[in-house]
């Protein structure tokens, strides 16, 4: 055994704990610390087993197993930059749906002459400063 296989190993260990403490306190759903999970313990598993590893690249026509194991893994961020991508759309769709409401809701009462006056006001502290 290689010191890298121990390392590797350590670190995907400490990986797989703190996805397991973020699903206990609610931050992670059930299916993406599984999907998180399987995925940590197949790259533990293909640390130890790498003959394994060489044999898929193979029947899929790559050469090293290494190189077919980047494949997936740029695959897979991919996926993830394209979920988070979507999450944030979804959140900036909320939140614009929400200030409307509010603003909807809670107009703001102002006349053309108290607004002047505030904004009068702001320019005369601004200069001060």
């Amino acid at each position: 055994m290689r010191v890298t296989q121990i390392l590797f190993a350590a670190i995907i260990v400490f990986f797989i704990y703190k996805t397991l403490v973020s699903f206990r306190k609610g931050y992670l759903s059930v299916f993406f610390t599984s999907i998180w999970t399987f995925m940590l313990l197949a790259g533990l598993f293909f640390i130890f087993e790498q003959t394994t590893l060489v044999r898929i690249a193979s029947l899929m026509g790559i050469g090293r197993g290494v190189d077919f194991a980047l494949y997936l893994l740029i695959l897979f961020i991919l996926y993830l930059i394209y979920s988070l991508f979507e999450k944030i759309q979804k959140i900036q769709e909320d939140l614009t749906s929400l200030a409307r409401k509010h603003a909807i809701l809670n107009p703001i009462k102002q006349t053309a002459k108290t607004f002047k006056r505030k904004t009068a006001k702001s320019k005369k502290k601004f200069r001060k400063l």
